[in-house]
């Protein structure tokens, strides 16, 4: 449990920048706007949607910005895309898959300022069905780990999901955002690793909820599927390298590669092609960060 000696001070909402990056995102963007409209600035980057995103954008009701990319920079990118252009004290990074529920905002801005050394915090948040969606990553922990129930109150925590956070601007624009590296998937693990090097905390409010629907950014395809295998895989194996030992990091990359394509050839032989192309997604990936290609060599980082 953190503690605090200072009071809050009074805040407002209208201190507050929101981010939402899309990407395919039709189906759900109209309403994760409607639910962060408590702000007086949105900023929507959408990264060269292909399902008509940016027109359902430009036609909200809201006091939106929509920066349309002509092509799809990647998650992190697009981000600091926006960032560049946030001139309020606080800034609120959210997915397009998350809906704020009320006091949300209100409750993590009260919770930034009560914590003076904190740069970022996060809300409790709930999946569909009602199981929390908890990812937390605690003092000389190696990596982040799911949590079925909630803490009683704020904790400082190692990791804070980018689905929906909300960043003291300063501090965010003085780590450099996410670094864009990154295309998709590992950004917001290696933020938090900066943010804590830094000598920064992060906290989970609890007090705070959110719903996220988890993967309902972008409609679920199998060319989808293949972008996320990819940079989940790359992702991971970079953000070991850096962050945890660069030879381990080559040893799971090497056994990883071995089973991903032992995997490939099995289904081969069984006919069953959604498989072989998961499998060979994942080889891909492990080959690829191996051989030093970056994210920008795999699916959609075109």
């Amino acid at each position: 449990m953190v503690s605090s000696s200072v009071a809050a001070p009074p805040y407002k909402i209208d201190s507050v920048t929101v981010i939402i990056v899309t990407y395919n995102s039709r189906e759900i963007i109209a309403q994760c706007v409607e639910h962060a409209s408590i702000a007086k600035t949105i900023i929507v980057v959408d990264n060269a949607s292909t399902d008509g995103t940016a027109d359902v954008v430009a036609a909200l009701p809201f006091p939106v910005t929509l920066i349309a990319n002509q092509r799809n920079v990647g998650f992190g990118s697009a981000n600091n895309i926006a960032l560049s252009r946030v001139e309020t004290p606080f800034v609120l990074l959210l997915n397009p898959d998350a809906a704020l529920l009320p006091g949300c905002v209100e409750t993590l801005m009260e919770t930034l300022i009560t914590f003076p050394d904190a740069a970022a915090a996060s809300p409790l948040m709930h999946r569909q069905n009602g199981s929390l969606d908890l990812y937390l990553r605690g003092k000389g922990e190696l990596d982040f780990k799911e949590y079925a129930e909630a803490p009683d109150g704020p904790i400082c925590t190692g990791f804070l999901s980018a689905a929906v956070m909300l960043w003291k601007t300063d501090r965010l624009k003085a780590l450099g955002g996410f670094d864009e590296i990154f295309f998709l998937y590992g950004e917001d693990g290696d933020l938090c690793r900066r943010t804590e090097a830094a000598g920064y905390s992060m906290i989970l409010s609890p007090a705070a909820q959110a719903l996220h629907l988890g993967g309902k950014s972008s409609p679920v395809s199998a060319w989808v599927r293949r972008i996320r295998d990819w940079h989940i895989e790359w992702g991971m194996l970079t953000t070991m390298a850096r962050w945890q030992d660069q030879d381990q990091a080559r040893r799971q990359a090497r056994a990883m590669l071995a089973k991903y394509t032992y995997k490939t050839v099995l289904y081969v032989l069984l006919v069953r092609p959604k498989r072989v192309i998961g499998n060979f997604t994942k080889a891909h990936a492990c080959w690829t960060w191996l051989r030093g290609g970056s994210a920008w060599s795999g699916p959609g980082a075109k």
